[in-house]
Order: structure tokens, then C-alpha cells, then sequence
């Protein structure tokens, strides 16, 4: 059997985690109202690209997602591409892994694939931002989502990553 790159992993829990918040969420007309939220992440005063920015609800239904550009921005995620968060209190975590962006896939049949060690298991990725961001109710991160036309939450990070 075959292992699974800690990479393909994060990979697929990510978009299975999505999927199922979609998927979980009522559609058509009965879904809650979301209004455009946006903003720029930096660490240490420089923008952070390939973060993913997540706004967890204080009621636990609808939060929304959203990653980062070369320049840092975000615009969130609730239900469709962009359409924002609902209103609400949010707290947020904040998370870049260690080659998170890379897309690249090597076919096990190309001369560039290196088959894993047998008996080595995978290092999980390193996230490139301090921890306390990474966890909701460590950030001290929080946002208040309301009914106001566009909103923008900027996020500026400070400290080392281990």
C-alpha cells in the first residue's frame, strides 16, 4: 500500500472540509444574507501570501474562509466564491504551511518521482506564521461582522514561527 504525502493530506482535509461546510449549509433563498469582508494579512510588517484566514462563528454555524495574495489580501468565503461572512462575532485563526501553494503533483510514472522511504513517515507541514495564531481562541484575533456595506479586517501578525 502506498502512503500519502502529509502534503496530500492537509490537501484533501482541506477540501473535504469545505465541501462539507457547502455541503452542510442550507442553499437558495433560506441562506442567511453574507456581506463582503476583505483585508490584508501581514507578519512582522510584510505581507503574507498563501494564508488561509478563517472566521469561526461564536455560534458555531457559517464561518467563512478566505487566502491570501501576493500582497496579503483576502476576500472571504461563506457559501460562494467571495460572497463574505454573515453577520456576527467571529474569532479568527490564521495559518501558512510550508508549501501549502505549490499545486505541482508528480506522476509516480515520471522520471522526476521520488518514492517515499519505506518505514519513514512524513513530517507534517510547518506552519510558517507564529502558533498562537493558528488556534481560534489563542489568536486574540476577532472580528464583528455587520449588515454595513463592504468590510475590511486588516490582520497585522507579529512574532516568529517555530
Amino acid at each position: 500500500m502506498k502512503k500519502m504525502s502529509s502534503r496530500t493530506i492537509l490537501t484533501v482535509l482541506l477540501f473535504g472540509s469545505l465541501l462539507m461546510m457547502g455541503c452542510a449549509q442550507p442553499q437558495g433563498p433560506e441562506r442567511p444574507t453574507t456581506y463582503a469582508v476583505s483585508g490584508t494579512v501581514t507578519h512582522n510588517g510584510n505581507p503574507v501570501e498563501g494564508a488561509t484566514v478563517n472566521f469561526q462563528s461564536a455560534t458555531g454555524a457559517n464561518g467563512a474562509v478566505g487566502t491570501t495574495d501576493a500582497t496579503g489580501k483576502y476576500t472571504l468565503t461563506t457559501f460562494a466564491a467571495g460572497d463574505g461572512a454573515v453577520p456576527g462575532e467571529y474569532k479568527i485563526k490564521i495559518v501558512k504551511f510550508e508549501g501549502a501553494a505549490k499545486t505541482d503533483v508528480v506522476d509516480e510514472s515520471s522520471e522526476d518521482y521520488v518514492a517515499p522511504i519505506e518505514g519513514q513517515e512524513d513530517t507534517p507541514p510547518k506552519n510558517l506564521l507564529p502558533e498562537a495564531y493558528a488556534d481560534a481562541t489563542t489568536s486574540g484575533l476577532t472580528a464583528t461582522v455587520t449588515q454595513d456595506a463592504a468590510q475590511v479586517f486588516d490582520f497585522a501578525l507579529e512574532g516568529e514561527a517555530k
